[in-house]
């Protein structure tokens, strides 16, 4: 059947209406101010993907906390924002699925250690299709002296919560501030930081492509060397 304008309207109203139903239950039941994550997710290269919240169960059960279980813990969900009271921080973790309207799903592990926290989720892979188990970065940096303990680390810019956070490092060289980062074969979008000693100095993103050599060019840190 076809909605007319005045149908949809009325559709989506009522959708909205049924979730703040919901979610004035959570207040009704004495129990605290819900708290909140929020569950992105993104492409290899850092877009942003329509994803939204279809399931929430405890750590080894079943019970999906939206359905029949949701009355008795007080969870609702909404888009990527999951809500739930206070009294259920420092519990059993949570598995949270998350569905597209193709019907990919993604499930994340979600630790409820705070009233605000955020778990990225990353879907793709950017991919040369070459057989190997490493890849490398390549770049220079230039506009200070190399000398002493200059290091660049890298970690995937989204996600890690479900298999740990991954990363690698390399050391500056010395001699013209070249470096090469031998990176697992994942293929996605990660943050380089470069650093000397205890401080990081400068942070940039770069898109990286497993199976392959990734040229990242140069990078000038003029105005942020130590003194």
């Amino acid at each position: 059947m076809l909605l007319t304008p005045t149908r949809r309207r009325h559709q989506g109203h009522c959708s909205f209406l049924a979730w703040w139903v919901l979610l004035g239950a959570i207040y009704a039941s004495g129990q605290s101010v819900p708290c909140s994550a929020e569950l992105p997710v993104y492409g290899p290269k850092g877009e942003k993907l329509d994803f939204k919240i279809v399931a929430v169960t405890p750590e080894g059960d079943t019970t999906n906390l939206l359905g029949a279980g949701g009355k008795a813990y007080h969870v609702a969900s909404k888009g990527i924002r999951l809500y739930f009271p206070k009294s259920m921080i420092g519990a059993r973790p949570l598995r949270v699925v998350l569905a597209d309207d193709k019907g990919t799903r993604i499930t994340a592990r979600v630790p409820l250690t705070g009233c605000n926290q955020r778990f990225s989720q990353r879907r793709g892979i950017l991919d040369t299709g070459a057989d190997v188990a490493w890849s490398t970065a390549r770049g220079r940096l230039i506009g200070c002296t190399w000398n002493g303990d200059w290091w660049i680390r890298a970690f995937p810019m989204f996600g890690g919560t479900n298999v740990g956070v991954y990363y690698a490092e390399a050391p500056v060289d010395a001699r013209d501030g070249s470096f090469t980062v031998e990176i697992s074969s994942l293929g996605e979008r990660f943050l380089f930081v470069v650093g000397k000693d205890r401080d990081p100095l400068h942070v940039f993103a770069a898109d990286f492509v497993s199976g392959g050599k990734n040229d990242l060019g140069q990078m000038d840190l003029s105005g942020r060397c130590p003194k």
